[in-house]
């Protein structure tokens, strides 16, 4: 689930329960967001990872992208 958490950070959660394989996933795809054109930072939590974009970034084409780079993450 991708929701936007501030004017420049979407937040992407996993459904509980918190386990290492979720956990690993998100961190695969933390690196692959970071890459993305647009993207500044990410931090990853327990479940969850935020996304923060430059300010230029437009918010409403990243969810997409980020779901694109999720289907491609092995578990």
């Amino acid at each position: 689930m991708i929701t936007s958490s501030s004017e420049s950070a979407l937040a992407c959660a996993l459904p509980p329960p918190a386990s290492l394989e979720k956990q690993q996933k998100l961190w695969a795809f933390a690196e692959g967001a970071a890459a993305m054109e647009g993207v500044s930072e990410t931090v990853t939590g327990m479940n969850t990872l935020t996304v923060f974009a430059h300010p230029q970034t437009d918010l409403a084409v990243l969810p997409d992208g980020l779901n694109k780079l999720w289907a491609t993450i092995k578990s």
